[in-house]
């Protein structure tokens, strides 16, 4: 077996660097600040210059960022960095930590 990010004909595998950067602005209607999509942007821009591929999701809802995620696993090579960046609100439910998105309260 070959080492760690190598292939079997003894060739550098290219890890790819993956990241999905989230931002939300508006939980039902209010604009709470509009600091979240910029900060998303600038993160996502960061590591887009640096080789990373990104995702960026403004304003997404559940099932958009649970898509993005499955999407992320998936595509991940083993030894392969992943980042997940949200700028947003969160909550914490019984010691666990919680991404608060778009009609989450509704």
């Amino acid at each position: 077996m070959g080492a760690a990010g190598s292939t079997p004909g003894g060739a550098s595998a290219h890890l790819i660097s993956r990241a999905l950067c989230i931002g939300v602005n508006d939980y039902n209607g209010v604009s709470l600040s509009p600091a979240p999509a910029q900060d998303a942007r600038a993160v996502a821009e960061a590591l887009g210059s640096c080789g990373w591929d990104v995702c960026l999701l403004l304003q997404p809802s559940a099932a958009d960022v649970n898509r993005a995620l499955s999407n992320l696993e998936n595509a991940l090579q083993t030894g392969a960095k992943a980042l997940v960046f949200f700028a947003g609100h969160g909550g914490v439910l019984n010691g666990d930590n919680y991404f608060i998105i778009e009609g989450a309260c509704a």
